[in-house]
């Protein structure tokens, strides 16, 4: 498992997935007055809205990977959701993988005076109220999308207990997430990536230290 999680963060650095400079963060449109943040990583594919760098092979690379966290985690599920826009393409490269046979329950976002929110369940995956579904997402930082999905599956009748992500910016999301009383399961942490980036001299120890001081974490 661990070769499989550094070959997927080195794809990840290869085709520019993470960017460094001062960025703009989804938490940024309640937080404004929040530091910008020096490290940015987009896992998006590019017929997003937001286009990202992702590919079909780094899609399929990180659905094995979320795959490989469901068991040995040991999440027990009947259905997923993937977060829009970011989560859907990893659901589908996970419905790939499982050869089609999981029941995939679609979220979908509403627009209104520049915002966008989760909104409604379009599609149900023909599971019954009360079966236990997993959401999928890229990456959480503020939590923003999550709490809302989370409040419209429990709408819909559906269990929420379990949410697993790619990347966890460490920034406060998955606490607010779990207080909720939702676990969030994670391939990697932004210090996980960093570090491993580090070591291989892809980023200088400088660029690392001024993520981990955005953490607030001394090295």
């Amino acid at each position: 498992m661990r070769r499989s999680l550094e070959s997927l963060a080195s794809a990840l650095f290869h085709v520019k997935a993470l960017q460094f400079g001062a960025f703009k963060l989804k938490l940024h449109e309640t937080q404004p007055q929040a530091p910008l943040s020096p490290i940015y990583f987009n896992l998006r594919t590019p017929d997003n809205p937001k286009a990202g760098p992702l590919g079909a092979d780094e899609v399929r690379q990180v659905a094995g990977a979320l795959i490989m966290m469901i068991a040995s985690d040991q999440i027990v599920f009947e259905g997923i959701a993937g977060i829009p826009n970011a989560g859907l393409p990893f659901v589908a490269g996970m419905q790939e993988i499982a050869n089609g046979t999981l029941q995939v329950v679609k979220l979908q976002k509403k627009e209104e005076g520049g915002r966008r929110w989760i909104d409604h369940v379009t599609a149900k995956g023909g599971l019954h109220r009360g079966a236990r579904v997993l959401m999928i997402d890229d990456v959480v930082t503020g939590a923003e999308s999550k709490l809302e999905s989370i409040k419209v599956l429990r709408k819909a009748g559906f269990i929420v207990e379990d949410l697993l992500i790619v990347i966890d910016r460490e920034q406060g999301g998955r606490k607010l997430v779990e207080k909720e009383g939702v676990f969030v399961h994670r391939v990697f942490t932004l210090t996980d990536l960093v570090g491993f980036y580090q070591s291989k001299g892809w980023i200088s120890m400088e660029k690392y230290n001024e993520v981990l001081k955005y953490l607030g974490i001394t090295s």
